[in-house]
């Protein structure tokens, strides 16, 4: 992987000089090829968030996995939460409500608002 984005050269020419780089396995590789794309199938409360202006993963991801899960009848265990902001990723604090929100709808099996 080359990082790119919004840095200045210089910062991002030393990012990818100085960044661990990895090797996968043959194993990891098999897995990744066929489990990478979701299928949708959920079978437990799924809480997402995304910013709105996410310069490294496009919103467009969360209406892909809502058509994926809708297909596979499993709406009703996911909630996706826009965060109106830009960058990646999305705020502490709107972690630490939604993981309050994820363990109430887990305990009272009552869905948080998106």
């Amino acid at each position: 992987t080359s990082y790119t984005g919004n840095l200045p050269p210089e910062l991002l020419a030393d990012l990818n000089a100085r960044v661990a780089r990895y090797a996968s396995a043959p194993d990891a590789d098999a897995w990744t090829e066929r489990e990478y794309a979701p299928t949708g199938s959920i079978r437990i409360p799924l809480l997402t968030l995304h910013g709105s202006r996410d310069p490294v993963v496009p919103i467009l991801h969360e209406g892909v996995l809502a058509e994926r899960v809708g297909r596979a009848g499993d709406s009703p265990f996911l909630v996706q939460r826009t965060i109106d902001a830009y960058g990646h990723p999305v705020g502490l604090d709107e972690v630490d409500r939604a993981l309050g929100d994820l363990k109430t709808w887990v305990t009272t099996g009552v869905a948080p608002k998106p």
